[in-house]
């Protein structure tokens, strides 16, 4: 990272998920998951630093209004309200004086009323899924986070005909960066969360609802497709080793994906309807105001930011690492520091550390910020990387 992208010497770092147990046992991706013994590590580090973490509204306050900050301020921020938030993360940031923010996904809640054991006072304690409303209340009045909007819906939308995949037992998760049609109901498990889609049906190209001007495909229009599936044994026709070539053959007897396209306004409905709603959400539990948002996935365009805070209401809006088009970074449209998270080569607890560290400095403007970064990524170039850059 050779771009300073935080407003006001702010480093913003983004995280979602922090687990104790090994990653591939439950299901989630490293990209999203960092160890709690190196997230222990890297807020150690921060602390050693001298940097105290902020709010969300004392950085739009400072970036508003010329508030005072504490010197060396972070915000750190989580996204989705994964269950370890709550069991795992919440204690280690109270045990080294931080605190963060979780942009919760609404539809992702826990329906269950309950509040589950922590690393407080439990060795092992639950990690996956989402939080219940009762742990979100738990969180906020423990102090050590505050609860913010990260739309209700969390939706990737399919933008064209194109297929880029097919559904399939094999990649039930695969909805999570393809998803074509969400299913809308509080959910706990990560593999529940796959739509109720048969087997065969095509993954369109898609993008987060941010960004997304829908496509929706005909109805029935994928049933040929779904019938070869179900008539040449169901799941096990994935088990061919020609499956693919099979379906593609089925899909060019198709043509073009038969749909629509929806309009402007639709879009604008669309938006506002699963904004609003995941606002009321939280504001109806927290009983206060909900101002803040960030968008899932990062990417949004001008007319999104337009209805999240004129018409939504939202103070401002956080994205991932990347500029919105179109649209000049102020206090509207904040970006965030996303760094390695799953990277797995040598060295890669000293490496991880060493990232978030060299991130947190070299957006505050601290000079030693960048060789760190420069260190971090030489060692991941040279030992296996397996992660993104930052």
């Amino acid at each position: 990272m050779h771009q300073r992208i935080c407003l006001g010497g702010v480093p913003i770092l983004i995280f979602h998920s922090v687990r104790k147990r090994r990653l591939f046992d439950l299901g989630v991706g490293g990209d999203l998951t960092m160890p709690s013994s190196v997230f222990e590590r890297q807020m150690r580090s921060l602390r050693r630093g001298g940097y105290q973490s902020i709010r969300c509204r004392d950085l739009a306050d400072h970036l508003e209004h010329g508030a005072p900050l504490p010197k060396r301020p972070v915000l750190i921020t989580f996204d989705d309200g994964y269950l370890d938030n709550f069991t795992i993360a919440a204690p280690i940031l109270r045990r080294h004086g931080l605190k963060a923010t979780v942009f919760v996904a609404t539809d992702f809640i826990h329906p269950e009323p309950v509040v589950r054991p922590t690393l407080a006072n439990e060795n092992n304690p639950p990690e996956r899924g989402y939080m219940s409303k009762e742990e979100l209340l738990a969180l906020e009045q423990d102090g050590v986070f505050e609860v913010q909007c990260h739309t209700a819906s969390h939706q990737r939308l399919p933008v064209s005909g194109e297929v880029e995949d097919f559904h399939r037992p094999d990649q039930p998760c695969q909805w999570m960066v393809r998803n074509a049609a969400p299913e809308k109901k509080p959910l706990e498990e990560l593999e529940d969360l796959a739509p109720n889609l048969p087997w065969g049906t095509p993954v369109l190209q898609s993008e987060w609802l941010g960004a997304a001007h829908g496509f929706f495909p005909a109805p029935g229009c994928f049933d040929s497709l779904i019938r070869h599936v179900a008539e040449n044994g169901g799941e096990t026709f994935f088990q061919r080793k020609d499956w693919r070539a099979s379906l593609l053959e089925k899909l060019a007897e198709l043509g073009p994906i038969p749909g629509e396209r929806e309009s402007e306004e639709e879009r604008e409905r669309r938006l506002v309807k699963d904004l609003k709603h995941g606002r009321r959400v939280l504001e109806d539990l927290l009983q206060r105001p909900v101002e803040f948002l960030a968008w899932p996935g990062g990417p949004v365009d001008p007319q999104a930011v337009q209805v999240a805070t004129e018409t939504v209401g939202f103070r401002s809006t956080f994205m991932v690492d990347q500029p919105c088009p179109g649209v000049e970074p102020n206090l509207r449209v904040m970006n965030r520091c996303y760094f390695n998270q799953d990277y797995q080569g040598r060295f890669r607890d000293w490496v991880r550390v060493m990232k978030i560290r060299g991130v947190t400095d070299f957006e505050s403007g601290r000079w030693l910020g960048y060789w760190r970064i420069f260190l971090a990524n030489r060692f991941m170039k040279g030992y296996g990387d397996q992660g993104n850059e930052a």
